[in-house]
Formats: structure tokens, C-alpha cells, sequence
């Protein structure tokens, strides 16, 4: 097993004095109320609650999870895992992703020696994914990213990637502002598809969008 990591091993900074730090001025939303309420929102029903949908439902799943270790090419393994966190079901398949995580990240990614064989697509999308699981991959990945945009999916990874560093990595700090001013730029030239992909993501990064998705989710099976 990876020895996983959490947490930047930044120098501790001193205390701070509760009483000599200022109050944070907070904005005022002044939000409308919701038309939907609490009774009506109880309410709500669906016609797919049955045995026989939730019979396909299982079914489903578990040809999904057949499925997630037979995927060979990494490229594609790692875009059925973000395929299935942007679905926000991906916690369906949690041990099954996780071993299919841990077979890329020590056959692509443990070795340094490995990076200057990937496109910037697979290093970015990879590194992302590990790094949400806690697998130590270093900022010196994207040490020459600037001679890697390759294509526009490999500059979005890119940008996505960002969001997963940790303090003190300031290489990050330079991929965040280059791939937000790329994508700005050349967003225009793109098809719809990826077009709308960079809206979401200069809007949202990815993490944020899957991580509340997931947690509705979550919170609805549970009820």
C-alpha cells in the first residue's frame, strides 16, 4: 500500500491573539426565500422507488464494478473514475476505484522516472485523482508543464490539478495563473463540449462541483 499523504509539512506558525485580530467584515447576500418548502419538499415523490427499479439499479451497479478493473488503457481507467465522480456515484464503487487507483499510481506515477513518458492529459488527470486519495505525488511532475500543452483537455486537467496543491508548492501558484489566462484565451476556438467544460471549471473547479454533488447524493440514499 502507498504511504498516503494529507497535509503540507509547512513550519508551524506562532498563536495568534484572538483579541488582537479584527472582526471579518461579511457581505450581505440578502437571498430570497425559497419557494420550496420544508412540508412540500417531503412532499416530492418518484415514480422509480420500486423493486423492479431498484432491482436494475444493482444490476447496474455491479456491471460497473465488472467493469472498472478490465479498463487497461490508463487514460481511459482514470476518465471512467472522473466519469463516475462527475455522476457523483462513484462512492458505489469505492473499493473497486481504489484498487484500480493504487494499480496505476505504482505502474505510472511512483517512479520519477516514468513522467517524461506521459502527455499532459494522463499526468495531470492521474495526478489529480491520486492526490485526492492521499497518494504522494510531488509538485515536480509539472516542472516543464510549459512545454507539455499538447491539447486543450490536457491544459483543463491541468488547471483542475491546481486545486490539489498543498502550501508551499509554488510551482502551483504559476500553473493556476498560466492555464487560467490559456483557457481564457482559447476558449472561443473550442468545440461546444469542451467549451462548456472550461465555463464550469474557471466557475467552479471540478473538486468543489463533485464533492457537493456526491454529498447530496449521499444524503438522499440515506433517507
Amino acid at each position: 500500500m502507498a504511504s498516503v499523504i494529507y497535509a503540507s509539512q509547512s513550519t508551524p506558525k506562532a498563536p495568534v491573539n484572538p483579541k488582537a485580530v479584527e472582526p471579518l467584515a461579511r457581505r450581505s447576500a440578502n437571498y430570497a426565500p425559497s419557494i420550496w418548502s420544508f412540508d412540500y419538499i417531503q412532499s416530492l415523490s418518484s415514480e422509480y422507488t420500486g423493486e423492479a427499479y431498484k432491482a436494475r439499479a444493482d444490476r447496474l451497479k455491479e456491471a460497473v464494478k465488472k467493469m472498472i478493473p478490465k479498463v487497461g488503457n490508463p487514460l481511459s481507467a482514470l476518465e471512467l473514475v472522473e466519469d463516475l465522480q462527475r455522476l457523483g456515484i462513484s462512492y458505489h464503487f469505492d473499493d473497486e476505484i481504489s484498487n484500480l487507483l493504487e494499480t496505476i499510481y505504482y505502474k505510472y506515477y511512483k517512479s520519477h522516472d516514468d513522467w517524461h513518458k506521459m502527455d499532459l492529459n494522463l499526468k495531470a488527470l492521474g495526478f489529480r485523482l491520486l492526490r485526492q486519495r492521499g497518494y504522494p505525488i510531488p509538485q515536480e511532475i509539472f516542472q516543464n508543464f510549459k512545454d507539455e500543452m499538447e491539447d486543450m483537455m490536457g491544459v483543463l486537467n491541468l488547471y483542475e490539478a491546481s486545486y490539489h496543491s498543498f502550501e508551499d508548492e509554488s510551482i502551483f501558484n504559476e500553473v493556476r495563473e498560466f492555464t487560467t489566462k490559456y483557457l481564457k484565451e482559447n476558449q472561443d476556438k473550442m468545440d461546444e463540449r469542451i467549451s462548456s467544460l472550461i465555463s464550469h471549471a474557471l466557475e467552479a473547479p471540478l473538486h468543489w462541483r463533485v464533492s457537493r454533488v456526491e454529498a447530496r447524493l449521499v444524503v438522499h440514499s440515506s433517507i
